[in-house]
C-alpha cells in the first residue's frame, strides 16, 4: 500500500483501490500530482478501479476536467464509492457535467461497485 498526503492506493485482485484523504480539496495541481504518482505506480498498465471519495470536500473545474480527460491512461473503468452527501453531489456533478471518457459510476456500497467492475 502506498500512503500519501492525498490518499492511499494499492492493487488487490487485479483492481486498483484509491482512498482519498479526509478533507481533500481537489485542484489542478493536486490532480496532476495524483495522476503522476499513479502513472508511476501502475507502470503503464490500466486497471479497473474502486475510488473511495468520502474524503473529498471540493473539486474545482480544472481538476474535474483534467481527471475526466486523463483517467483513460490509468483506469479501464471506475466505481466511485461514497456514503456522504457532499461527496455524492461532487461526484454526480462530475459524471454529468465533465463527461469522463471511460465508464464510471457512483455507488454507496463497495460490494455493488465491485460487482459493477466485474460485469463490465
Amino acid at each position: 500500500m502506498e500512503i500519501t498526503e492525498f490518499g492511499n492506493y494499492w492493487i488487490e485482485d487485479g483492481i486498483l483501490y484509491f482512498v482519498y484523504a479526509k478533507g481533500t480539496t481537489l485542484n489542478l495541481d493536486l490532480a496532476n500530482k495524483i495522476v503522476g504518482e499513479l502513472t508511476k505506480f501502475l507502470n503503464g498498465k490500466i486497471y479497473p478501479s474502486v475510488v473511495d471519495i468520502n474524503g473529498v470536500i471540493s473539486a474545482d473545474k480544472s481538476a474535474r476536467d483534467f481527471i475526466a480527460k486523463e483517467s483513460k491512461i490509468l483506469f479501464s473503468r471506475v466505481a466511485f464509492i461514497s456514503t456522504n452527501t457532499l461527496s455524492n453531489i461532487i461526484c454526480n456533478f462530475f459524471l454529468t457535467v465533465n463527461k469522463p471518457t471511460i465508464p464510471m459510476k457512483l455507488f454507496r456500497d463497495k460490494q455493488k461497485g465491485l460487482e459493477y467492475l466485474s460485469n463490465q
